[in-house]
């Protein structure tokens, strides 16, 4: 009943005339040729992204105030700046300056800082320039994560290493996180241009590429006052480390190993071609402490060591694999000196 009514309906009708079927082939024309037009832009987009992908190869110099730079080569500035190792300054100005706070919104700002840049040579090869480079982020590599570099390590200075993904935040309370952005603009003491920190560069071109970095350093003495009087230094469990660095011992096989076997940390590039397309390139670079004896100007004693940050173009070490003379020993009596004197009279 329900089919009879329908096919003598005037809405079968409609259906099942001339101009309901020229409509319907119209627009399965129009949609095809949308599709072909479509089609045919998105190949187009793809072949113009590939003809002016940049091609480029970046390479590690060093930190600027270790390394020799060529002269006349033009120089561009990341607009970021990181720091590293801001422990080292919170424990060389911790007695200068009892009033001093870390502040994770306005950095570490103390005098106890080198103000350098990591120098990167940027080349860049193909047809077309690139328009901007910047790096957003450096970050420590484990060894589970699939952009480690698997090297061939000795055995370390002593026990074996114990190597975490936080081994450079050995202050679990309040954590000056490493290689974490900070708020200063640029170097200071330094005249920043705006044209240095938005970069061009053509093909056939080699630039260097700075990256502006604050780099904590300390005495040996002062850093284990640090830990001796500051209350948050304690081994425990709730730690982002492995290290008990209240115990002489592992303070110094902590110290040792970050002298000898530099740790892996990517640096986070993000380049940009002439029509705004993003490329993210992730460069290795190599981690360590630069620990150096501090003698007397005059009799050449030896009174103290020097720790900064330093880094290195590969895994190999950039120190002798021996241990440091004497440290262990400086360490300790450290260690004995400041403990008497904080106990109560």
């Amino acid at each position: 009943m329900f089919l009879h009514q329908f096919f003598n309906s005037d809405f079968y009708r409609i259906l099942n005339s001339q101009l309901f079927a020229a409509c319907i082939g119209a627009f399965v024309t129009i949609f095809g040729v949308w599709l072909t037009i479509y089609n045919d832009r998105k190949a187009r987009e793809i072949e113009r992204k590939n003809e002016i992908r940049p091609v480029y190869s970046i390479s590690f110099i060093g930190i600027e105030d270790t390394v020799k730079l060529k002269k006349g080569m033009p120089c561009f500035i990341n607009k970021n700046t990181f720091s590293y190792m801001p422990i080292l300054q919170i424990a060389q100005s911790f007695l200068k300056n009892p009033l001093f706070v870390y502040s994770d919104r306005i950095g570490i700002d103390t005098p106890f800082k080198r103000e350098t840049t990591l120098v990167f040579q940027f080349h860049v090869d193909g047809n077309y320039p690139i328009r901007n480079v910047e790096v957003t982020s450096i970050r420590s590599i484990s060894c589970n994560e699939h952009e480690y570099i698997q090297t061939n390590r000795p055995l370390s200075i002593g026990p074996s290493p114990v190597v975490t993904d936080t081994i450079f935040n050995f202050y679990h309370k309040t954590i000056p996180n490493n290689f974490e952005l900070s708020n200063d603009v640029g170097i200071r003491h330094r005249p920043l241009d705006i044209q240095m920190m938005n970069v061009y560069i053509s093909p056939g071109n080699t630039v260097y590429f700075k990256i502006p970095i604050n780099i904590g350093y300390a005495n040996v003495s002062s850093l284990v006052k640090f830990i001796c009087k500051d209350p948050n230094f304690m081994s425990g469990e709730g730690t982002t480390y492995s290290y008990p660095f209240d115990n002489p011992e592992e303070l110094d096989r902590f110290l040792e190993n970050m002298n000898s076997f530099p740790i892996q940390v990517n640096v986070c590039f993000k380049i940009t071609d002439i029509e705004g397309n993003v490329y993210n390139k992730e460069q290795p670079v190599y981690a360590y402490f630069d620990i150096r004896k501090i003698r007397d100007n005059d009799n050449r004693k030896h009174i103290d060591y020097f720790i900064t940050g330093g880094m290195s173009t590969s895994s190999i070490f950039p120190n002798d694999i021996q241990e440091i003379k004497g440290l262990k020993e400086y360490i300790e009596e450290q260690f004995l000196i400041n403990k008497i004197s904080t106990q109560p009279k």
